[in-house]
């Protein structure tokens, strides 16, 4: 990793960064096999001005980052990552999900097809983090989420950079951090900063709907160690 992006601030995510932000998020979640699982139905993928309705459905998503601050950044936008410490949601967290649900309804118009792939994904991170981190082993861990980067600035440090700092934070409170990755190319680049993979599962193996391979869906944990997290 290039000395010259960790010179570089990790922000917290701002109003003012949303924008922007929301290409980024956007870009990236085309790329990922999770989505396109999620999203692409005849009935959905299809959507008239579905970009638009994305981006702006996106960057209610990223508001309500900035809500709870959650949302860290390099570039204002050009790459980012949730924090979720699970801490305990407010009243207005509880109402900023309702109107996500609505926008998402409003903006996606998701599909029956697609209501039931939420589900079957629900479930299955569901039995994964029970089986692998105990009933609510999760609860006292930091969950990193939604890593992006914008095209003009991928392969140039920063999604590492944004990775070591959950990490440094995640030590400084003792605990453990997990993720999901559907991206088998990202393996070697997790490995390398300490997360590993500890169950997977697979999604549209049983959809016959689905006509492309089953999407691989692995879980990644990096785990405190006193003795070597210092």
């Amino acid at each position: 990793m290039s000395s010259g992006v960790l010179e570089l601030e990790k922000d917290a995510l701002r109003w003012s960064d949303v924008w922007r932000a929301s290409s980024t998020l956007q870009l990236s979640a085309h790329s990922d096999t999770f989505y396109a699982y999620l999203h692409e139905t005849p009935a959905g993928w299809h959507l008239p001005f579905r970009h638009l309705r994305e981006r702006i459905f996106f960057w209610f998503v990223l508001a309500f980052w900035v809500h709870r601050k959650t949302g860290y950044t390099i570039g204002n936008g050009l790459a980012l990552v949730s924090l979720d410490s699970g801490r305990a949601k407010r009243l207005s967290d509880k109402i900023w999900g309702v109107f996500l649900g609505i926008a998402e309804k409003m903006l996606c118009a998701p599909s029956k097809e697609q209501i039931r792939r939420a589900q079957e994904y629900k479930i299955l991170k569901g039995c994964l983090l029970r089986e692998s981190f105990g009933e609510d082993g999760k609860d006292s861990m930091i969950l990193l989420d939604s890593l992006a980067t914008h095209p003009s600035v991928r392969r140039q440090g920063y999604c590492g950079a944004l990775v070591d700092y959950v990490s440094r934070q995640a030590d400084n409170e003792r605990r453990s951090t997990y993720l999901w990755s559907s991206n088998p190319t990202n393996t070697e680049f997790y490995n390398n900063h300490g997360y590993h993979e500890v169950a997977v599962a697979f999604l549209g193996d049983s959809n016959p709907v689905w006509k492309k391979p089953p999407v691989r869906c692995p879980l990644f944990c990096r785990k405190y160690n006193s003795d070597t997290n210092t």
